[in-house]
Parts: structure tokens; sequence; C-alpha cells
């Protein structure tokens, strides 16, 4: 019945759950010959798991002319999480260089490595749902005002895209990170401690902000500079950039950064048109 057939790799169980969900919902589902590997295992028993479909076309599909000669034949998909997948492809590796039998020591410890991803697996979907959750929390309580939290990729990515919302002078990297790891250090080292010690200093400054042209990060790493470039070039500056515009350079020099010129060339930062 599995003339053709693919196999999905995903990262969690919640991932394989929705694609599961979607394939039900896109296709005719063979249930015979369907099944989740894990339902076929006693409680006390680990070892290969996965979602296997086999699967047909739907009516809907087959109405569309382009569907019309696949009517009736069947392929086989296979879900399963990443680790799964690895534990899969070793266990067949090795059972075959032993025609299919192992000794029982070496069988009982590929099952324990299978039960060690299995719990794995499931600390992994309980890491996603708790990152998720955590944002969630970190922006109901930004817009509420609530900005006593610490600063973390989270909680200062959130409070930077409500702070500039609606604007269109401040934005992401194109195709790139809102907050990156290099700028959540640079904050910390120079002495941010929770995002209203960053609101406090954006309002001071606020005005600078409003017509200048900049990334989420680029803003950040102004106000620092602006507000004391000896301690941002001695405390907080870790390597990241070599390179800034003259536009921003003018920016620092018009808001107080007088000796911004011996610092770039201190570290070696070309300033480009």
């Amino acid at each position: 019945m599995d003339i053709s057939g693919i196999r999905i790799i995903a990262y969690t169980n919640q991932d394989v759950s929705d694609i599961c969900k979607i394939l039900q919902d896109e296709f005719l589902i063979d249930k015979g010959n369907s099944g989740n590997k894990a339902d076929m295992l006693a409680t006390d028993k680990v070892g290969y798991l996965s979602v296997h479909y086999v699967l047909q076309l739907s009516k809907k599909r087959l109405e569309l002319v382009e569907y019309k000669e696949y009517e009736n034949l069947k392929c086989e998909v296979q879900v399963r999480t990443l680790l799964q997948h690895a534990w899969a492809e070793i266990e067949h590796d090795k059972n075959y260089k032993f025609a299919g039998v192992l000794p029982n020591e070496i069988k009982r410890r590929f099952y324990l490595v299978a039960g060690a991803l299995e719990l794995m697996d499931y600390e992994f979907d309980k890491l996603s749902k708790d990152i998720d959750e955590y944002a969630k929390k970190t922006e109901k309580a930004l817009s509420k005002g609530d900005f006593n939290l610490s600063i973390n990729s989270k909680s200062l990515e959130q409070y930077m895209l409500k702070r500039f919302e609606g604007t269109t002078n401040i934005r992401p990297f194109v195709e790139g990170p809102i907050i990156s790891e290099e700028i959540i250090a640079e904050v910390i080292k120079f002495g941010y401690k929770t995002i209203q010690d960053l609101e406090i200093d954006l309002n001071k400054y606020e005005s600078i902000f409003q017509n200048h042209v900049a990334t989420f990060i680029g803003v950040l790493r102004d106000l620092m500079i602006i507000k004391d470039c000896e301690k941002y070039f001695k405390v907080a500056y870790n390597g990241n950039w070599q390179g800034v515009n003259k536009r921003s350079v003018d920016l620092w020099k018009e808001n107080g950064a007088n000796k911004i010129d011996k610092y770039l060339n201190d570290f070696g930062i070309c300033i480009e048109d």
C-alpha cells in the first residue's frame, strides 16, 4: 500500500501533534493500517516511537483534475521527533549488524537509551511551553505598565516591540533578530538590571530617537553611548561591532559623546558613510 512514503522530523512532541492534525484534516487516513507506535508499547516498555499513517487523497482533492489519476493510491507518512528519529536510526543500524539479534546486556542498554531520549522529549516539550508562557506573561505585564522585570531576551524583546509600537523609524534588522545575546550582555554590563531602568532612560532621551532611523539593537546601543560614552566602551563594549554609520556618530556627538572619536579609534571601529 505504500508505493511512496515520506518521513517528517519535528522538534517536539507538540510539533508532532500539530503535524498529525494537519494530515488528518487534509487526507483520508487508512485507520486499520495507521497508528501511533507509542500506543502499541506496554506501559513498562520503551523502544521505537513514531506515528505512522497510510493515507490517500481526500475526495475534495480528487475533484481536481490534476489529482484524478492518483485515486485509490496510498502512501505512508511517518512523523516523529528528532530524538525519536535518532534512536530509530541507531537501533536499525546496530540491529542490522547483529542480523536483528543483540546480546541481552547490549539490548538492555539500548532500551535504557530509548527511555532517556523519551524523557528528554517530554522535557523539551515542557521547556518550549514554559518559554511561550513566560513570553505571554511578560507581554501582559508590559501592557499593564509593569516594567519591574529582569532583563533577558524575552522581556527585552517584548519591551522594545511594545515601546516603539507603531513607529516606522525603529525596526529590527532585515531578516535578523529583534534582540541579540550580544546586546543583552552589553546592557547588563552597562548596569541596567530591570526593564524599568531602561524605561527611565528612554523616557529621558526620548526626543533623540523620534526621527533617528535605527534598529532596536541600535537604539539600546545609542542610549548607552549617549548616557555615558566612557562607561560604555570601558565596561560594556565587547567587540561585537566594528563599523558604524556616520549618521549615528553625529547623533552621539550632538548629544554629549565628546570623546567618541577617541574610542572609535582605540577600538578600531570604522565609520562608514
